[in-house]
């Protein structure tokens, strides 16, 4: 029996915004607050919760870095095997650096990229995570492999300080 030279990565199929549309028109996809600090250890995280590692644009970048970000917005394309009602934390990981810092995703509904500004094209759906800064988990930036479309990873917040 042949071995593949090559192995193929699992085909992952995109999310249908519209189909997101009609079941969420009036409610949030994901809603979550913030859980107060454990006493004992000034923790400000559940380890046990899901998190949403994700590459964010150049243009973005700069406000992810000095922790002020309030607003992400995914691409034309999100992964179906994405569960969104699991998510609780956002990693923005910046290209060529890797990941420091930890969010809130206070809300996932469906968007547009430039909403309420003059140029916002009302067909162009995205997600769009309302979050909120929690805290930097390491000092610098440390490197991890995104798994989906080299552009997401759909993980829990224990696996990830684990590896690291």
């Amino acid at each position: 029996m042949a071995i593949p030279t090559k192995m193929r990565a699992p085909k992952i199929k995109q999310l249908n915004f519209f189909d997101l549309i009609e079941t969420y028109a009036d409610a949030p996809i994901v809603e979550n607050a913030l859980a107060e600090p454990e006493p004992e250890y000034g923790l400000r995280y559940d380890r046990s919760k899901n998190v949403l590692i994700s590459l964010v644009k150049d243009d973005n970048k700069e406000l992810f870095e000095n922790g002020l970000a309030r607003i992400y917005y995914t691409g034309k394309k999100f992964p179906a095997s994405v569960e969104l009602n699991h998510l609780y934390y956002f990693m923005p990981y910046v290209k060529r650096k890797g990941i420091r810092d930890l969010y809130l995703i206070k809300i996932v509904r469906v968007g547009t990229r430039k909403e309420g500004q003059p140029d916002n094209n009302p067909n162009d759906f995205r997600l769009v995570f309302e979050i909120e800064f929690v805290t930097q988990l390491f000092e610098d930036y440390k490197p991890v492999e995104l798994e989906i479309w080299h552009t997401f990873t759909d993980t829990n917040m224990k696996e990830v300080l684990d590896k690291l």
